[in-house]
């Protein structure tokens, strides 16, 4: 165990902290942030510039220093909200912190001093009213202007008393964003806001050639938000930022251990019974990419909207996962969810693992059916349009989840000298989720709402920037099939897609 003057030394001073659990000082950049004595700090980042390492360490050190502490991460969906809790917990295995981490849930680290740190995903439930003597906000251009409006008050009220409030995220194009507001008032000498910009290049172990090697491998726009941190224009995108922000709404979702947890014991099968239904998409990843799925339900609304709404009800992707355990991950989803189809990409490497997926959930007993699909230019236009016609009819909606978010916005698109379209993820970009969730979509049809008279008020919902209403906590509707149909555009030939 460390001894008494080596603690002391970190509670008083930031660097001394994190040489300690890091086991590597922080960068000059890292460190003006971290002494910093603005009541608001502002940080607008490019990738690799060390904005997780630098949260995660200020998370720590607050709960460290001061007995009693609370500091609270807000960051945008469950996934993206759990990841900045990994990274506080990864570093709680330094002798420094070995003896005093007491607890590690899901959503909290407890410390032995009693201070908590929380993290949780930006939602008008949880946001509102909040209070922390150290606040986080992840990925804060992605986080709508409403939550932050409804957090401002209390969170006003705190610092004013001593509390502080960190405003870290990568930029996000949306004109109307609070974000960049409180970003400039920084800039602009606001006397409690101090505010810095981190391009890629403030890395030190990013040099020249490193700069010119990602500006190689991407387009202006791109390298102008994602390694230089500016914000850009939208030309050539096939989903705007508005778009996409209009069918975005803020709920949990129902990953397949929870999906479990809530199905009811069937006595005669011995089993849970799945009764929530879904549709499934797969896009298969070969060396830098990854495999992913995204999970679609018809959502249960007690006829809250005059039509069927499809949400995405889970997604994930796995980096650098073999096909096999893939695969199993896959049959899992199927113990839980009552899964109807799975539309499976067989070009490039998904024929194998596509008939393994078929032969496992036969010989496993799961049911449903999977459908091979063959992904080319034509799929592709004809599936990103119907996303984009479905989310204009607010009829699918969409987590908060930025690395969704970003692959949607960095579907480009072109005319070729021969007259067709070329769609493609902008160079230096991955487009894993949103082919699968392409897949997902190919297998939904539009019905309409079967329930007109059962919705409350009382519900407690969430309004799209398309008129959706969407339960905070939403369920699929059970034992489904109305609005599930054979993947559409699954053939290879030279015949219009869907």
């Amino acid at each position: 165990m460390p001894d008494a003057e080596v603690i002391r030394q970190a509670r008083d001073d930031i660097r001394y902290f994190a040489r300690a659990v890091c086991g590597a000082p922080l960068w000059d950049h890292q460190a003006e942030v971290a002494e910093s004595g603005a009541r608001y700090r502002v940080i607008l980042a490019g990738r690799r510039a060390g904005k997780s390492r630098l949260l995660a360490v200020l998370a720590l050190h607050a709960a460290f220093r001061k007995p009693g502490t609370t500091v609270v991460i807000v960051s945008v969906g469950e996934v993206a909200s759990l990841r900045v809790l990994a990274d506080v917990a990864a570093l709680t295995s330094s002798p420094l912190l070995g003896g005093s981490v007491v607890d590690e849930l899901k959503s909290t680290v407890r410390l032995s001093t009693g201070s908590t740190i929380e993290s949780f995903p930006a939602s008008m439930k949880q946001i509102r009213g909040i209070g922390a003597d150290l606040l986080i906000l992840d990925e804060a251009a992605f986080i709508p202007r409403d939550i932050w409006s409804a957090a401002y008050p209390s969170v006003a009220d705190r610092v004013r008393a001593g509390a502080r409030v960190i405003i870290a995220s990568t930029p996000w194009p949306l004109a109307d964003s609070w974000f960049y507001q409180w970003h400039r008032r920084g800039i602009e000498g606001d006397p409690n806001v101090r505010s810095w910009h981190w391009p890629s290049s403030v890395n030190p172990r990013i040099g020249e050639a490193e700069m010119a090697d990602m500006r190689a491998g991407m387009s202006e726009e791109e390298y102008e938000r994602e390694i230089l941190a500016r914000w850009s224009s939208e030309q050539g995108t096939w989903f705007t930022a508005a778009e996409i922000d209009a069918a975005v709404a803020d709920y949990e979702m129902m990953s397949p251990e929870r999906c479990r947890q809530l199905s009811p014991w069937d006595k005669r099968k011995g089993e849970r019974d799945r009764r929530f239904s879904a549709v499934g998409g797969i896009d298969y990843g070969f060396a830098v990419d990854a495999n992913t799925t995204t999970i679609i339900s018809a959502l249960e609304d007690g006829g809250a909207n005059p039509r069927l709404i499809h949400y995405v009800s889970w997604l994930e992707g796995h980096h650098g996962m073999e096909y096999e355990p893939f695969v199993t991950r896959l049959i899992d989803i199927s113990r839980s969810y009552d899964m109807r189809l799975w539309a499976s990409e067989t070009n490039g490497v998904g024929s194998a693992p596509t008939q393994d997926l078929r032969r496992r959930l036969r010989e496993e007993g799961c049911g449903g059916w999977v459908i091979p699909v063959w992904t080319d230019a034509r799929r592709k236009q004809a599936g990103f349009s119907k996303i984009k016609s479905l989310m204009q009819a607010g009829t699918l909606v969409l987590p908060r989840h930025p690395d969704l978010l970003r692959e949607l916005h960095a579907i480009d698109y072109e005319r070729t000298e021969a007259g067709s379209m070329r769609i493609a993820a902008r160079t230096g970009f991955h487009d894993d989720l949103s082919m699968s969730l392409l897949q997902a979509v190919s297998c939904l049809r539009p019905v309409p709402n079967p329930d007109t008279y059962l919705f409350t008020e009382q519900l407690e919902h969430t309004v799209t920037g398309r008129g959706t209403i969407m339960p905070l906590t939403p369920r699929p509707r059970l034992y489904h099939r109305a609005s599930f149909t054979i993947a559409e555009g699954r053939e290879k030939n030279t015949e219009s897609a869907w």
